[in-house]
């Protein structure tokens, strides 16, 4: 909250949890995330809040603490969040393209010191990269993402109490 790098455009609560868009600001801190965020030196995400008392309640039957509702004052982007299901899934399509342009060119100057065989080389493997990364159905990376947070039991860092 000291210093933010963009504003929350779209929040919304679906099976797997919370998500949420953003429009960072053209700021260095801003720029710095972003480029953390591609390289996947940041790839998760840490949430501020504060339980609403009134609506959670003790569970006997399933032995867990029940949250219905929070306030939430902050997203934060960072390295390993507290919950490892808060993953980075990508840019929206119309930011890949500019993202796209500058991978290429961090890659030919990479591979500038390199013989032209080599260089070739390295090129068409990155050309398959990319090919297979953009070939993964939306709906099938949905799922697999889904299956991933069935597999992952909610825990508290607090003992006893469990969040669902």
């Amino acid at each position: 909250m000291d210093e933010p790098i963009g504003r929350i455009t779209k929040l919304v609560e679906d099976e797997r949890g919370l998500y949420f868009e953003a429009v960072i600001d053209e700021i260095p801190l801003g720029d710095r995330a972003i480029k953390q965020l591609e390289s996947g030196t940041l790839n998760q995400f840490s949430f501020g809040y504060n339980y609403v008392w009134e609506n959670c309640e003790w569970d006997n039957e399933r032995d867990c603490f029940i949250v219905k509702e929070v306030v939430l004052y902050e997203i934060s982007v960072v390295s390993i969040g507290c919950n490892g299901l808060t993953e980075y899934t990508g840019l929206k399509s119309e930011d890949v393209k500019p993202a796209m342009e500058s991978l290429q060119k961090e890659i030919d100057s990479s591979l500038a010191g390199l013989n032209i065989k080599k260089k070739s080389e390295l090129q068409e493997l990155f050309r398959k990269c990319y090919s297979l990364a953009s070939t993964q159905p939306i709906e099938e990376k949905k799922q697999s993402l889904k299956e991933q947070a069935e597999d992952h039991e909610k825990v508290s860092l607090v003992k006893g109490v469990k969040f669902i």
